[in-house]
């Protein structure tokens, strides 16, 4: 395959790099102070809303 496309001046996408990883033993403080108690079931809803 890889010598089909270097005849046709075709290359792949370059590899992704992947994104660096927190160590767990790192403490990341809470800068908008958020509260997340709740006092019993269906009080709290938390949801990730990044779109992709």
């Amino acid at each position: 395959m890889a010598l089909l496309m270097r005849r046709q001046g075709l290359s792949g996408l370059p590899l992704r790099r992947r994104a660096k990883r927190v160590p767990a033993s790192t403490m990341v403080t809470d800068l908008v102070n958020r509260d997340f108690r709740h006092n019993g079931p269906n009080q709290l809803w938390v949801t990730d809303s990044r779109v992709g």
